[in-house]
């Protein structure tokens, strides 16, 4: 057996989106922006867990699948404010630990509750220094199992966590995630904006992920019993599918996270659409031809593209939150090269194969003419 004290050290890293919870009360739809990681699993107890963070908190959701309740199950949370990586504890660290049971659990903020299969902790961390976009954190977290009598960490799999930092796992501070609510309706897929429109949420890309300037888009999204429908109203002057590669033409992509699980990489119910201003669709992920009616229509200043995509992984229903986003891809010269990609929340250029920075579609009925629309 390999000792574990002699294995490299590993440093994972997680984004984590700013976002304040109220702890304690109904889980916040804030946390379906998060991105969430698993540990344990095979000889030891499997945990997921996502953060959040604000100016003087880190807030920590973990999700434990132990359906034996012992005394002695805890969750503990290690913070290395500064990510120093020391081998000793410094001013700005701390450890807390949470009691299944309750008793002796940390004087912070936190909510601990049964679920079917196990229990889940929420909690607001208290930060003596203010954070900003942009700082990183290290970070730990681990689960005792007391019936199974094993122990299981995100990051330091030599659990030495309580008095050594430099192999917790590091934070990486990032801006907000966007949040729209999708209106329920059935559209006709033509490529024009149909009345039932009229009610949906706009939203709009304004995330440069290429560029400064160019083609942009106005994206409204409706729901129903099997379908996700996406109306754009794309701006570009000069329209362009000089290069052979799908994605330097004019078009336009929708990345689709169905259970919302804000992974690291495409899991079988993620997917990539992309349908340029001709309507010639190219997939990746599970995307395919079955599963998309499209429909485009060159309009002065630009072009609508209409969506019906099929529900394949989740049954939608009122509440469902789903990881969305919107790029635009434009060939600004016209010479086959393209100069700018937008989207609506992913900066990173990797919603083709990476899923925790799509922002979330909340599912909701349709809600009073009055209502203030969302981001």
């Amino acid at each position: 057996m390999v000792d574990p004290q002699r294995l490299p050290v590993l440093i994972q890293r997680l984004p984590v989106v700013n976002g304040t919870v109220e702890v304690g009360g109904q889980q916040d739809v804030i946390w379906g922006t998060a991105a969430g990681t698993a540990f344990g699993g095979e000889d030891a107890v499997p945990a997921t867990f996502k953060a959040l963070w604000d100016e003087h908190h880190l807030y920590v959701l973990v999700s434990v699948s132990d359906p034996t309740r012992s005394q002695g199950d805890r969750v503990e949370v290690f913070v290395d404010e500064n990510n120093g990586k020391t081998a000793s504890y410094e001013a700005d660290d701390a450890a807390y630990a949470f009691r299944r049971h309750g008793a002796g659990n940390e004087p912070v903020r936190f909510r601990l509750r049964e679920r079917a299969g196990g229990y889940e902790l929420e909690a607001a961390i208290p930060i003596t220094r203010t954070l900003v976009s942009g700082a990183e954190v290290g970070f730990d977290v681990r689960v005792t199992d007391a019936n199974r009598g094993t122990v299981v960490a995100w990051n330091d799999f030599t659990l030495d966590q309580a008095t050594d930092t430099s192999k917790f796992g590091t934070l990486s501070l990032v801006g907000p995630s966007h949040v729209a609510e999708v209106l329920r309706g059935t559209p006709v897929v033509d490529g024009e904006e149909d009345p039932v429109w009229a009610g949906a949420t706009e939203i709009a890309t304004n995330t440069w992920v290429l560029g400064r300037s160019g083609s942009t888009a106005r994206v409204k999204t409706l729901w129903d019993a099997g379908k996700l429908y996406v109306f754009a109203h794309v701006t570009d002057t000069l329209l362009s599918k000089a290069s052979a590669n799908p994605w330097e033409q004019d078009s336009v992509e929708v990345f689709l996270d169905q259970d919302n699980g804000k992974m690291s990489q495409y899991q079988p119910d993620d997917g990539q659409l992309r349908v340029n201003y001709e309507n010639t669709q190219t997939f990746g992920g599970s995307a395919t031809a079955a599963r998309i009616v499209s429909a485009t229509r060159v309009v002065p200043g630009g072009y609508h593209v209409e969506l019906a995509i099929t529900f394949d992984a989740i049954e939608p229903r009122e509440g469902t939150l789903i990881g969305f986003d919107f790029q635009v891809n434009d060939d600004g010269l016209g010479n086959g090269v393209r100069s700018s990609v937008v989207t609506w929340n992913d900066p990173t250029g990797e919603s083709f194969r990476n899923t925790s920075r799509f922002g979330v579609l909340k599912l909701v009925r349709q809600r009073a003419r009055s209502s203030v629309p969302g981001p």
